[in-house]
């Protein structure tokens, strides 16, 4: 991923109720269903970055089942979850655009200056200075 700044992440992902239960997922069994649960939530709080050892741990035996439902697909090595991969990717770019954003208001406001003497014609300035 771009960015694993967790200052970037929300403490929630979005999860549309019609998915959910009319999604892939609304076919399996209870146990099936809550290991997922159980998985998307592990999965979004470490950046949408686990590794499939650590899957198989959170969903606690039901991960071929996961993985035979299409919900979770593995990409070298590693499980990926496309809904919370695109909201991630979305946050990361916004949260760049943001930084520069921010950077280039920094900057002007860092470099304007508050000098009263900036805008004094020279014989003003010089009247101000006792010369």
């Amino acid at each position: 991923h771009p960015i694993s700044n967790p200052l970037l992440m929300l403490p929630y992902f979005k999860c549309h109720p019609s998915q959910w239960l009319t999604g892939d997922i609304s076919f399996e069994f209870f146990a099936t269903k809550g290991a997922y649960w159980d998985l998307v939530n592990f999965y979004w709080s470490k950046g949408c970055k686990i590794s499939l050892d650590q899957m198989k741990r959170v969903t606690k035996g039901q991960h071929k089942s996961i993985l035979e439902s299409g919900v979770v697909k593995i990409i070298n090595g590693e499980p990926k979850i496309n809904f919370l991969d695109e909201q991630y990717n979305d946050r990361a770019k916004q949260h760049k655009q943001r930084v520069e954003n921010g950077r280039k208001g920094g900057f002007q406001k860092h470099n304007k200056t508050t000098d009263p003497y900036l805008n004094l014609a020279p014989e003003v300035i010089k009247a101000l200075n006792n010369d």
